[in-house]
């Protein structure tokens, strides 16, 4: 009987099975690593892609690259901190910090960010606060000096001194930081000195308002600029378009402080607004709001039926057109006239009018109506709508409203070349239509913000000057200035009470609104003559006749700003 043997039984079989079974691991074993080698760096590539996103601001594309690799789990740490930094950019700190928690669980203190690029997109826009929850994270895994540093300056950012003068005095080790350092420590101890953080300058870099450290409560430092400011209690002014941001940061406003005090002591005693702007710029040099608790800034959003102003416009339109004024004077204003089956008033009868300077001076309704009339309606409104009446104008800050044609359907000549209903205009408005004028023709955006930096004096943000519209010619606009000197100047000219020995500026003058609340003396203006450096309007609610009340605050005005505008020439 033969006897049978298992070939798997053999010595030399159960080696050969051990080593095939052994190299099967290691293929498998090298397999794994080779996949998880590529996973990561498929993943590193995703990290890395999603930071160049992040960088440029495109979070939405930076979120997919990132929440991509938190799912795969292997760099998960990484993802959340990468999220977490993408929710600060995007303002949300709650979810920050619950993702930057998430990421600090993980021991791993691999990172695809440098830390001081991070710090410095928060730093140098002023989110200091962005600056304190990602520096707190870092410090829970890392431990370079430098860290300290730019925590340091989110904390004096956010006027907790105590903590980051701790963390200064960690960060000053480091030799290549002491200067920053001590530039740090001085402000933080000016801080302790005066109990004070300032937010709001003005054009020169002073003070206007700032934040009591000890009780967090606002301090308005001059008066003059209380009307513009606002409160931190009521919704008006400025403060309504500050964010929390802001005031941890330096706002720095277009608005001249020698200017502005000299506006509120002209417009003392008055309801409505004065508004002065500088017209090669369209920087608002000085705004007086009364009352000043009005929840509308009245320079910037209130609407009033312009009245004669408007003539402006109107002796534009002739200008730009070559009417033959020849042909129209000497005109007698003795009666009203019936136009448009209506009869069109003056304030007094003018008697014998010479020509349009003449007609211009005296603000001669009869003579303008009936211009605007041998003009024509189309032309009347599409030079209205030059000077900027029914455009939208785009506000990076406080909003601003230009004047409107109302009721089209149902335009009045007449009404529209004497600045009657259905025109409306803001006070701002009216001082850019003088502004235009004093800029040969071309009107520039107005603003009143102009920069912001931040707590290392790095300009953020920042308003240039840009043309708004061009309105007329620089030979219409020269001729449209000299032609304002009139109003000063003739003898009978309704800007007479304002004649100042030595400056020679240029007016035009307007009474309308409802006689039943009082009529409103209304003004535009330009000094000095020729090139001039400021444009500005006056709305004094209820004063009655334009030639009195609005020719006062305009002497008074110009009294205290005649040695200023010499310095700004």
């Amino acid at each position: 009987m033969m006897m049978k043997i298992d070939y798997k039984d053999l010595p030399g079989y159960r080696k050969r099975s051990f080593r095939l079974k052994r190299k099967r691991v290691v293929r498998l074993l090298i397999l794994a690593a080779l996949l998880y080698l590529a996973f990561d760096l498929w993943n590193g590539y995703q990290l890395r892609s999603g930071r160049e996103f992040l960088l440029k601001g495109e979070f939405s594309a930076a979120e997919k690259k990132f929440t991509q690799v938190e799912k795969l789990r292997i760099r998960r740490k990484e993802a959340y901190e990468a999220l977490g930094i993408t929710r600060l950019m995007e303002g949300n700190h709650q979810e920050a910090e619950a993702l930057f928690s998430s990421a600090a669980t993980r021991r791993v203190k691999r990172s695809v960010f440098d830390f001081q690029p991070v710090f410095s997109s928060f730093l140098d826009n002023g989110d200091y606060q962005s600056a304190r929850i990602y520096g707190e994270y870092l410090k829970l895994y890392r431990s370079e000096l430098e860290l300290n540093y730019y925590l340091g300056v989110a904390y004096n950012g956010l006027n907790q001194l105590d903590r980051a003068e701790e963390l200064f005095q960690i960060a000053n080790r480091v030799p290549s930081l002491r200067a920053r350092v001590d530039a740090q420590m001085a402000l933080l101890q000016q801080k302790r000195d005066t109990d004070r953080s300032y937010y709001l300058y003005d054009r020169k870099g002073e003070p206007i308002a700032g934040i009591r450290i000890s009780d967090g409560l606002r301090i308005s430092l001059h008066e003059e600029f209380s009307s513009i400011l606002g409160s931190f209690s009521s919704d008006s002014g400025v403060e309504r378009y500050l964010t929390s941001k802001d005031k941890w940061n330096k706002v720095y406003l277009t608005l001249d402080r020698e200017m502005q005090r000299a506006a509120y002591e002209a417009f003392k005693g008055y309801r409505g607004s004065l508004v002065v702007v500088k017209p090669s710029t369209g920087e608002v040099l000085a705004v007086v709001n009364s009352p000043p608790s009005s929840p509308e800034n009245i320079a910037f959003e209130r609407y009033y039926e312009p009245g004669s102003i408007m003539k402006m416009i109107t002796l534009a339109a002739c200008l730009e057109a070559k009417v033959d004024f020849d042909s129209f004077f000497p005109f007698n204003c003795q009666k009203p006239l019936k136009l448009e089956g209506r009869l069109v008033y003056d304030w007094i009868a003018h008697g014998e009018v010479r020509d349009i300077e003449e007609a211009l001076a005296v603000s001669c309704n009869l003579t303008f109506a009936q211009l605007g009339l041998k003009l024509g309606r189309e032309t009347i409104a599409s030079e209205l709508r030059k000077f900027g009446f029914d455009m939208k104008l785009d506000s990076p800050f406080i909003p601003v409203n230009l004047g409107e044609i109302l009721k089209e359907e149902e335009l009045s000549v007449v009404n529209l070349s004497i600045g009657l209903h259905p025109l409306r205009i803001t006070p701002i408005h009216a001082t850019l239509i003088a502004a235009a004028i004093g800029n040969e023709g071309i009107c520039m955006k107005p603003f009143l913000l102009k920069a912001k930096r931040n707590i290392e004096d790095k300009v953020f943000w920042e308003q240039k000057a840009k043309p708004l519209f061009s309105a007329v010619s620089r030979e219409v606009a020269e001729r449209l200035s000299w032609l304002m000197t009139e109003v000063v100047e003739n003898p009978r000219g309704t800007g007479r009470r304002a004649k100042i020995e030595g400056l020679t500026f240029g007016l035009k003058t307007g009474t309308a609104g409802e006689k039943s609340k009082g009529l409103n003396a209304i003004l535009i203006g330009l000094a000095p003559i020729p090139r001039p450096r400021i444009a500005f309007a006056i709305f004094a609610e209820g004063e009655g006749r334009a030639e009195l009340a609005g020719a006062a605050i305009t002497k008074r005005l110009l009294e205290l700003v005649k040695d200023r505008l010499k310095e700004m020439s």
